[in-house]
């Protein structure tokens, strides 16, 4: 590159030095950043995220659905954006989408609990190997 002696007494750079052009841009670039600090990122503080409680419960009834599952699952009534800022908290669901949601959620721990029931009373009957044979 090309040498470049800055003249005279005043500015940021001594009389006489002699700097390239990138080694000008550097030295500036750092005084910069030294006044004004990075302009790189936002200067706001992240907040921490706090799981939806729709989220969780819709993760539960159908894990792993995609937006065709999840649509059918409220009857087609609502389109998949419109479900997408439920699950994300940046609306507030139906009354009615929360109403059926919140059965399946019974239905399942109604279905859960039949479950563990049954273990309990074959817990005490005979060993599983014997059933399963």
């Amino acid at each position: 590159m090309s040498q470049i002696v800055r003249k005279g007494s005043t500015g940021w750079l001594a009389r006489g030095t002699r700097h390239t052009v990138m080694q000008n841009l550097v030295e500036q670039a750092q005084i910069e950043c030294e006044e004004h600090g990075p302009k790189n990122h936002a200067n706001r503080a992240l907040k921490p995220r706090v799981p939806c409680v729709f989220q969780q419960a819709l993760a539960m009834v159908l894990p792993g659905a995609d937006h065709k599952a999840v649509e059918a699952f409220f009857l087609n009534q609502v389109r998949y954006p419109s479900i997408k800022h439920w699950r994300a908290g940046r609306r507030v669901a139906p009354a009615w989408a929360r109403d059926l949601l919140a059965a399946r959620l019974e239905q399942q721990a109604a279905d859960l609990h039949a479950a563990a029931t049954a273990l309990r009373a074959l817990k005490s009957a005979e060993p599983l190997s014997k059933i399963a044979a």
